[in-house]
Formats: C-alpha cells, sequence, structure tokens
C-alpha cells in the first residue's frame, strides 16, 4: 500500500565517492630562532605522515560504516515489506470483517424485520382477541336479553293459562247455570201451555220488589184473578183454546221456582219480555256451548306450540263472541217485540 524507498540504494558503498585527499604542500617560513632548519623537515614529514594514516583508518571506519548502514538499510527495507505486507492482510482482513460486518447488519435487520411482524402479528391477535372478547359480551348480552324474553313469555304464557282456565270455568259454571234453567224450562212445558214462542218464561223485569229463590231470582207475577170470568176458573177442562191461552198466562207457582200462584196476573208486555227471555236463553247456552268449544279447540291447537300471545288471542276471540252475541240478541229482541207487539191487543177481564 505505502511502498517503503530501498535505504540500500541511499545508502550503498557505490554511492559514496571516497577520494584521496589531495597532498598539500605546506611551505614553512625559516624560522628565524635557533632552531635548525633540518628538524622542522622531519617534523613536517612525519606529521604528513601520521595525517595519512588517520585519513585511511578515517575511510576505513566509513566504509564500516557504509556497510553498517546498508545492513540497517536492508532491514529497514524488509520490515517495510513485512509491514506492508501485514498492512495488506490487515486490509484483506478488514475488508472481510467489514462484510461480515455487513452481513451481520444484514441479519440483524432481517431479525428487526422478523420481530417486526412478530409485533404485528402480536397485535393483530390483540386485536382479534379484542374483537372476541366485545362478541363474547355481545352474545352474553343478547342470551340474558333472550333469557329475559324468555321469561317473560313463559310468565305471559302461564298467565294466558290461568285465564284460559278462568275462561272455561267460568264458561262452564254459564253453561251449568244454562243447563239448569233448561231444565227447568223442560219441566215447565211438561203442563199444557200456550204454543206461543218461549211459552211463559217471565222477564228480567222486577215490578213490585219480592224476592225470589229460584233461576228467575226477583219475579213477581201481578194479580190476574181480578175481573176474571168465573166459568174459566171452575172448568178449566171445557176452555176453548184462546181461553186456555188466558189461563196459561197465569203461571204455576213451580215455573217461578215457588214463587206466586194463579192469583197473580201477567200483563201482555211481561208476556212478551218472557218470550224474549226464554229466546235469549236458548241463544245463549248455544253460542256459550259454541265458546266452549272454541277455547277447548284453541288450547288443543296451542297445546304443543309456544302460545306467548294466547293472552291477546282470546281477547280477540272474546270481543268477537261478546259482538255476535249482541247482534243476535239485538236481532231476537227486534223480531219478538214485533210479536209482542200482538199481545198488547188482548182484552182485559
Amino acid at each position: 500500500m505505502f511502498p517503503c524507498p530501498a535505504a540500500s540504494d541511499l545508502l550503498s558503498p557505490s554511492s559514496v565517492k571516497s577520494e584521496p585527499l589531495p597532498d598539500t604542500q605546506v611551505s614553512f617560513r625559516p624560522a628565524e630562532e635557533d632552531v635548525p632548519s633540518v628538524l622542522n623537515a622531519q617534523g613536517l614529514n612525519a606529521a604528513g605522515t601520521s595525517n595519512n594514516s588517520a585519513i585511511a583508518v578515517i575511510q576505513g571506519d566509513a566504509t564500516h560504516i557504509q556497510a553498517d548502514l546498508y545492513l540497517v538499510a536492508q532491514s529497514v527495507d524488509e520490515l517495510c515489506s513485512s509491514a506492508a505486507r501485514e498492512l495488506l492482510t490487515l486490509t484483506e482482513k478488514l475488508g472481510d470483517t467489514s462484510r461480515e460486518l455487513m452481513l451481520a447488519k444484514t441479519e440483524i435487520s432481517v431479525q428487526k424485520i422478523e420481530l417486526a411482524n412478530k409485533d404485528l402479528e402480536l397485535l393483530t391477535q390483540e386485536a382479534e382477541i379484542k374483537k372476541l372478547k366485545q362478541e363474547r359480551n355481545t352474545a352474553r348480552t343478547e342470551r340474558n336479553a333472550a333469557f329475559a324474553h324468555w321469561n317473560k313469555a313463559v310468565t305471559d304464557f302461564n298467565t294466558s293459562q290461568n285465564q284460559l282456565k278462568e275462561e272455561e270455568s267460568r264458561a262452564e259454571s254459564y253453561c251449568t247455570m244454562l243447563r239448569n234453567l233448561r231444565q227447568e224450562f223442560q219441566i215447565s212445558q211438561q203442563s199444557d201451555y200456550c204454543p206461543a214462542p218461549g211459552n211463559l218464561l217471565m222477564a228480567e223485569r222486577t215490578r213490585s220488589g219480592n224476592p225470589s229463590s229460584g233461576p228467575l231470582s226477583g219475579l213477581v207475577v201481578p194479580d190476574l184473578a181480578r175481573n176474571r170470568p168465573e166459568h174459566l176458573l171452575k172448568n178449566p177442562l171445557t176452555h176453548s183454546r184462546e181461553e186456555k191461552c188466558l189461563l196459561d198466562i197465569s203461571i204455576p207457582p213451580r215455573v217461578l221456582g215457588g214463587v206466586g200462584g194463579v192469583n197473580q196476573q201477567v200483563l201482555p208486555e211481561d208476556f212478551a219480555r218472557a218470550v224474549v227471555v226464554h229466546a235469549r236463553a236458548n241463544l245463549a247456552l248455544f253460542i256459550v256451548s259454541l265458546w266452549i268449544h272454541v277455547l277447548v279447540r284453541l288450547r288443543q291447537e296451542l297445546a304443543g306450540t309456544f302460545a306467548a300471545d294466547l293472552g291477546p288471542v282470546v281477547g280477540v276471540l272474546t270481543s268477537w263472541v261478546e259482538e255476535y252475541i249482541g247482534y243476535f240478541l239485538r236481532t231476537v229482541d227486534e223480531a219478538f217485540c214485533t210479536r209482542a207487539a200482538l199481545f198488547s191487543n188482548l182484552p182485559t177481564y
């Protein structure tokens, strides 16, 4: 890399020029003292000889020094060469180290990328975990709401079942009451009454306020014995059909549940109301029986299903039945009130 100059080229013996010193001729002025001139000439020759010897010695020493310097230069050259080789080796090693360092940096970068990817995966997993937790909380809320709705629906269903049972028991009681009325009416029909529609069941209007223990409680028949012809009272078997109808207006005590008698009178409007009551009783018995059948059939249909809305359904059906009952009763009232107008012209005895 940095070539060291060869010291041997600078310090080689060939580059050193050893030139002999020139012989100098020293001339001395003759002394005026008492020293003989011969002695002075000999002394000078000896001095010149010693100088030449010294010069030769110096030149030898210079030659040795030059040789030593040449050796030193060679050593320095070798050292420079070794240093250059070592420097080259170090440079190569440094290059290798640089490459290894680059590879290490590349590996570190790859590891950093992998760590970043792992961090991203962890963040993604945390986000998924949060999402799953939110979904779990939402599912729990929906489940609790569903349980609450289910409990409410079960409560409503039980309430509807209880209402249905109450309606059935109420309808059964109505049916029993109407059945009793029908039985008493059938008992009353065993006598030979006038064939007017409904025969002679009394109306629900109390004329005098006297109580009764029968199904038509509180009904009192006014007196009909006044102004009645004696032959109608003495011999009922010889009466004509019209006379018998007038006699049949007098209701036996067993029809009224033990209240009243032959001495009580039924007015024409009361007779018309009795006809209407009989028709309404038969119609109500039929409608109540039909309503019981509908309730039983509805309960059978909804027995195996979830009937949370049974109460409103029963309410709607009840309103329908009540509406039809009112319609039929109004129709019957209008029909029989027209017929009852015929009895308003009956003669009074």
